[in-house]
């Protein structure tokens, strides 16, 4: 990614926050923003953060959080199926290729 688009997404994260946005719905925007850099580390903690708020989320955010979740697990050598299940509890919200993702990391 360039770093004009990285501006851009700064700049709608600072839009999101004047609107209200949830500090869990930031949290998890954060933690997306660090996976895009390669700072898992940072990513990790926003999770963790966004982790604790999770009753603020919807259920579409929160089956996306549990799936980030397991996947920075699995990325930094602490895998766990727990999060997979827990967004596969919301299937019928993620797209064909989040529970496809979802399925093939849980079984590995």
């Amino acid at each position: 990614m360039s770093l004009k688009q990285f501006d851009k997404a700064k700049a709608l994260f600072k839009e999101m926050k004047k609107l209200g946005a949830t500090d869990a719905f930031l949290e998890l925007q954060k933690s997306n923003y660090y996976i895009a850099v390669g700072k898992l580390t940072n990513a990790q903690r926003c999770v963790k953060q966004a982790l604790l708020h999770k009753k603020q989320l919807d259920k579409r955010c929160r089956a996306c959080l549990y799936s980030v979740q397991g996947l920075l697990g699995f990325s930094m050598g602490e895998p766990s199926t727990l999060p997979f299940t827990q967004a596969l509890r919301y299937d019928y919200l993620l797209m064909p290729q989040e529970i496809a993702v979802c399925y093939l990391i849980r079984g590995r």
